[in-house]
């Protein structure tokens, strides 16, 4: 189940009529950069947890300690804003975390690789936390917005 944190301004039909949904989409303004900041922070308890999970594997190379990381993306549209954060594992660092997150069927003669799913794990251990945290940056983040308002 995906938690979602939305903000929405409701006004009443006349008070829509005569600001003709733009007056205060001109006025108040959040910087991108400290909205996705504020995601990235928020994700922080998700990412430690991965790496403690991902460090008490046995390694090889090191590769696997390397791979997790934070992804953020920005979708903008006409009317909207979407900021998306992602906990997981790096491209290209660590090819073999997904066999290790999801496991793979049995093979001829090697056997089969148990789901360990630490990033699964990772998420769902610090999913209040993150929430949290994404709702009081972005609530500050807000509040800054609207008081700047004249």
């Amino acid at each position: 189940m995906a938690q979602e944190v939305e903000f929405r301004l409701n006004t009443s039909e006349k008070d829509a009529r005569w600001m003709r949904g733009r007056a205060l989409s001109e006025t108040v303004r959040i910087d991108q950069d400290k909205f996705r900041q504020a995601i990235t922070k928020a994700m922080m308890p998700g990412l430690a947890s991965l790496q403690r999970q991902v460090a008490a594997v046995r390694t090889v190379t090191g590769r696997l300690r390397k791979s997790p990381g934070i992804v953020t993306r920005k979708y903008d549209g006409a009317n909207r804003l979407i900021i998306v954060g992602l906990v997981g594992y790096k491209a290209g660092v660590a090819p073999h975390s997904r066999y290790l997150e999801l496991g793979t069927p049995p093979r001829a003669g090697r056997g089969m690789v148990k789901a360990r799913r630490y990033a699964w794990r990772a998420f769902w251990q610090n999913q209040d936390a993150m929430k949290a945290s994404a709702e009081a940056a972005l609530t500050g983040l807000m509040e800054d917005a609207i008081d700047g308002v004249s």
